[in-house]
């Protein structure tokens, strides 16, 4: 690949095995001389060896959140788990909505995207789109 190749990040909150147009779309720009990265939410180690059977090679896929046990931080799987857990208790009792009941750790994965530099960022599905809304605040 082009060293001064263009850069671009799909973001999603699901595994690529669930998500066939995300993966599809990351091989077929890769195959035209783009470089990927895919960030997601990785939840389960099966997926996720699948998902590296269906992206090519050269593909970045990183994990904006990994709540995969014995893979990344213990302490960011319980905190993601438990404001997620939070979220849904109080959209329960109070009818509070929150971006927590889309994805876990929204501020945290925004962070993870704003440390990753690209050219375009493609936002897919209810998680994507919420982060990308919040990528324009940052990148205009």
């Amino acid at each position: 690949m082009d060293k001064g190749a263009k850069h671009i990040v799909l973001v999603t909150g699901q595994h690529m095995v669930a998500n066939p147009r995300v993966w599809k779309e990351a091989n077929c720009l890769y195959q035209h001389g783009y470089k990927v990265t895919v960030v997601t939410t990785f939840y389960d180690a099966q997926k996720l060896a699948e998902d590296n059977r269906l992206l090519l090679p050269g593909i970045n896929y990183k994990p904006s959140v990994n709540l995969i046990g014995g893979q990344g931080s213990f302490a960011e799987r319980i905190l993601s788990r438990l404001w997620r857990r939070l979220a849904m208790l109080l959209k329960k009792m109070i009818r509070v909505d929150s971006a927590y009941l889309l994805m876990y750790s929204p501020r945290h994965q925004l962070r993870q995207l704003l440390r990753t530099k690209a050219d375009l960022y493609v936002c897919h599905q209810e998680a994507g789109l919420l982060l990308g809304c919040e990528l324009l605040k940052f990148r205009r």
